[in-house]
Formats: C-alpha cells, sequence, structure tokens
C-alpha cells in the first residue's frame, strides 16, 4: 500500500507520448504501430476489399465490394462494374495497366487525358457459355498475357484473344501466381504445378503439397521458396523437396489460416491471416510485430496486403482499410493498451516501467508471448491524477493531488 509522508517534492509536469523501441525483432514491452484506418462510412463504398496495389503516381487502388475504389490520399472514387459486382483481385501488366478480375468480370482499368478512369470490360472476347466462370482469384500477368485464374479454368489473354486452360480436376478453383519468371498453379488442394506453353504440368516435389491449400509463394533464397498454406503455415521449397519452415508463429499461423502473404522491402515477411490481423517476421523466424484489432487495425478478416512507397503496409480486410508505419523507430501506449489519461511522467523503477496520468499510475505489464501483448495496469490503490515520479532511498516517490505518496 503506497503510505503518505510529511514532505513535499518537486512537481515535474511532463506531457508526451509515450512509446517504446520497436526496430528489432518483438519485444515483450512492445506497443501498438502508428496506423490509420478507413472505415466504410470514409470512403462510401461496401465494407470488404479484396485487394490492393500503388501506382506509381502514388495512387492506391483497392478491389472493393462495389467495384475498383481509388485514394489518392485526399480523394475516394468508386467505379463500379457493369455487372454491379465485386472485385476480387488485381494486376499490372508491363506498361502499369491495371486488370482486374470480379465475378464473372474480367477486364482492365482504362484512363483519359483528362484523368478520368473506366473499365473496359473483356467478356466479349468469350463465348455466352465461357462467361459464366465464376470469381477471379488470382491474376499473373506474364510471357506477354494476362492470365485470369478463376472458379472453372484459367484464361489467357493475348491482347488479342483469350484461350482457355482446362483444370484437370474435378475442384477447379486455383491459386497462381509468377516466382522466377514461372507461372505456378496449385488446384485447390491438389499438388503444385507449372504453367508452360498454356500447359499444365507438375512440378519437382509439387505433389508435397497435395491437400494442402496454397496461399502465397515468395523468394526466400536465390535456390528457396517460402510457401504459405492457409491452415499448416509455412514450407521452404527448393525446387524438389518441401520442409517445414519453423517459426515464433508456427502455430498462430496455423490457428488462424494464413490468407495472404507478402516480402517486405527490408526482407521481412507479413502475413495476413482471416481470424486475427497480420503478423510480421524475419528471415530467421522471429516475431517483429503482430497486429490486430484495435492494435493497429480495424478489424481481424485480413484480405490482401500491400507495401507503398514510403514504407507503409496497406492491409485491406473484411471491414475497411488500416495503412500501418511500419517505418516508424516507434511503437505506442493508449488507451488501447491500458494507458487512460494524459501522460505526466515515466520512469523505470526496480526494472519495471511507471507511468504517471491525470487518472492515476500505471504498471507495464510485459507480454508473456506475442500473442498476449504487452499492457498498462493501473495501480489501484492510488485514486488521484500522479503528476511526478522520483526513485530515491529505495522507494518511488510520487507527487499526486491528495500529496507526496511514497510506493
Amino acid at each position: 500500500m503506497p503510505r503518505q509522508i510529511n514532505y513535499s517534492s518537486l512537481l515535474l509536469v511532463l506531457i508526451i507520448p509515450f512509446f517504446a523501441e520497436a526496430n528489432g525483432p518483438h519485444t515483450q514491452e512492445s506497443g501498438i504501430l502508428y496506423s490509420t484506418y478507413f472505415s466504410p462510412k470514409e470512403y462510401q463504398a461496401n465494407p470488404q476489399n479484396w485487394a490492393t496495389l500503388q501506382k506509381k503516381n502514388g495512387v492506391m487502388v483497392f478491389g472493393n465490394g462495389d467495384g475498383i475504389m481509388t485514394f489518392d490520399g485526399v480523394r475516394w472514387q468508386l467505379i463500379p462494374l457493369a455487372n454491379n459486382n465485386l472485385v476480387r483481385s488485381l494486376a499490372f501488366d508491363n506498361e502499369e495497366r491495371i486488370f482486374i478480375g470480379g465475378y464473372n468480370e474480367i477486364g482492365y482499368l482504362s484512363e483519359s487525358n483528362k484523368g478520368k478512369s473506366r473499365i473496359v470490360s473483356l467478356l466479349n472476347k468469350l463465348t455466352d457459355e465461357q462467361k459464366e466462370f465464376g470469381h477471379v482469384w488470382n491474376i499473373v500477368a506474364a510471357d506477354n498475357k494476362i492470365y485470369f485464374a478463376t472458379d472453372k479454368n484459367i484464361l489467357a489473354w493475348n491482347g488479342n484473344i483469350i484461350t482457355e486452360i482446362q483444370i484437370p480436376f474435378e475442384n477447379k478453383r486455383s491459386f497462381a501466381t509468377l516466382y522466377q519468371n514461372k507461372i505456378l498453379v496449385q488446384p485447390a488442394m491438389e499438388s503444385l504445378l507449372v504453367l508452360q506453353n498454356d500447359e499444365l504440368n507438375p512440378m519437382a516435389g509439387g505433389e508435397f503439397f497435395k491437400g494442402k491449400r496454397i496461399t502465397g509463394i515468395l523468394p526466400y533464397s536465390t535456390n528457396k521458396a517460402l510457401i504459405c498454406t492457409l491452415e499448416d503455415a509455412l514450407y521452404l521449397y527448393d525446387g524438389e523437396k518441401s520442409v517445414p519452415f519453423l517459426s515464433e508463429v508456427t502455430n498462430f499461423l496455423k490457428e488462424n489460416r494464413l490468407y495472404k502473404a507478402i516480402k517486405l522491402k527490408n526482407g521481412n515477411f507479413a502475413f495476413g491471416t482471416l481470424l486475427r490481423g497480420v503478423v510480421i517476421i524475419d528471415k530467421q523466424g522471429a516475431l517483429i510485430h503482430l497486429m490486430e484489432k484495435g492494435r493497429g487495425l480495424g478489424d481481424n478478416a485480413v484480405y490482401n496486403l500491400e507495401e507503398d512507397q514510403q514504407g507503409s503496409l496497406w492491409v485491406t480486410m473484411s471491414v475497411g482499410i488500416s495503412r500501418v508505419e511500419l517505418q516508424t523507430p516507434m511503437t505506442w501506449f493508449d488507451e488501447r493498451n491500458g494507458l487512460t489519461g494524459a501522460v505526466n511522467d515515466i520512469i523505470r523503477y526496480d526494472g519495471d516501467l511507471y507511468a504517471a496520468t491525470m487518472l492515476g499510475l500505471y504498471k507495464l505489464k510485459r507480454g508473456a508471448s506475442f500473442s498476449t501483448p504487452s499492457n498498462f495496469i493501473k495501480v489501484n490503490e492510488l485514486p488521484t491524477s500522479v503528476w511526478a515520479m522520483t526513485a530515491q532511498h529505495g522507494s518511488l516517490l510520487l507527487v499526486t493531488d491528495n500529496g507526496t505518496a511514497e510506493l
């Protein structure tokens, strides 16, 4: 119990934002990364955003539930599809033209000299039977063609005609991506294949992934890929065989369904999950950051990730969009992690971190693990404003509204 003592101390008032360093791997005293949340009310469109990328001029483009959405840092613009459906996938070609994939819709974004955008549909290149292809899950630009991976097949457009590449499995929904100039394809829960000359062929060691659902293939080193799966976490693939990539977040990724993954410019990896936000690890598998609802993100169901030109991470979610400033060397503590009231002073005493605020005294409780992050706990014995603190003679002296106290 704090007790009153009968002498006064110097009143020191410090009103500062409280932060902890966040340059290296996650520590037990890391706080929340600075972020901006864009709600559906702000951008006036569907809550769900399935895809995102950034143009060279800095404009962000989103695949929204109501169509294509753009943001130039000030204004939001929505361009609906002709069938008023969602846009699930986006990709650039070599000329930075944006190709889109929606539900029973494929096309690209065309811009006039006046900067106005419209969607040019490619449905007129298909027969009536081919037009019922369902969702477009991935778009890959390679070999001077655009490949659309749909619910029923892969459609390849060469600029003039569209050819149909059949999926030789009952479940034809496929994951497709470009890795080391090769188009890799996995029909849902089947072996990993390679698309060559518009034909699907087995990959060496690709049968290892039968029964697993691949959600990302990222470069890990010159001769190894980091393969991400929905419920089986991560694997390293050397072109012939795959081995588990064990990390601090292995069980977390298995439990929370790894849906999207990107390699960041600094060599770290960011993973978006469907159940608990985003985790970032380094190449060795050590945790750098965890971001979830209330701790940097507006929602836990993550659909896509994009690193912008400033090094910030755009996270599209089931509800809204968040931009997280990964490049900042600070993390923050505020009411989201237990610290309430204007901060007047901070001190480390006996190995613990204390914060004096207008609403009382708070002590930092270190995170037991990355999934139970650090937060401030109020010292309930002191229900008054604390203005300043100093460590003297083996005690922590506190200047409060009710006089000077000793902890």
